[in-house]
């Protein structure tokens, strides 16, 4: 079997986010959040604000479209 595209895993996707409470900006996997489907709304993964407790829910779709090498090189460049 030859693999034309590499995928990623769902556990893998990774999402940036800011808490409405106290605006603290994170970025976090998947794997990291638990995911919620909901008929009306659709799937949203949430994690809890490490700073201020709050709930922060992002839609599954939303996802960082970069690599984990791009994330890191980007998180460094700041």
């Amino acid at each position: 079997m030859q693999i034309l595209k590499r995928g990623t895993l769902p556990s893998d996707l990774t999402y940036n986010a800011t808490c409405h409470h106290c605006k603290t900006e994170i970025r976090f996997k998947q794997s990291e959040g638990k995911v919620t489907h909901d008929q009306r709304e659709g799937s949203y993964v949430s994690v809890n604000c490490p700073v201020c407790g709050g709930q922060i829910s992002v839609g599954v779709s939303t996802h960082s479209k970069m690599t984990p090498e791009e994330l890191t090189k980007a998180y460094y460049e700041k």
